[in-house]
């Protein structure tokens, strides 16, 4: 099993538990935690999170952006 394989060991709708994350941000709103290498301690955060209940703010935003972008060029763009 390479690392590639392995970097989202567990992932749901209420968090993940992560060998590696390229989003540190999800660390720091408790969504994610980092497990390591030891197969029991990779077995206990995902337990962990699973257990967890979804009370952490999205550190990515609300999921409009794009909209707020084309009602900006509209707004700008007309003729």
């Amino acid at each position: 099993m390479n690392v590639q394989h392995l970097k989202r060991v567990k992932s749901n709708e209420f968090g993940c538990s992560s060998l590696l994350t390229e989003r540190p941000e999800t660390v720091e709103v408790d969504s994610n935690v980092l497990a390591g290498t030891d197969p029991e301690k990779i077995q206990e955060c995902t337990e962990l999170m699973l257990e967890k209940a979804n009370e952490w703010a999205n550190p990515f935003g609300d999921g409009t952006a794009g909209e707020r972008i084309v009602t900006i060029l509209s707004d700008r763009i007309r003729c």
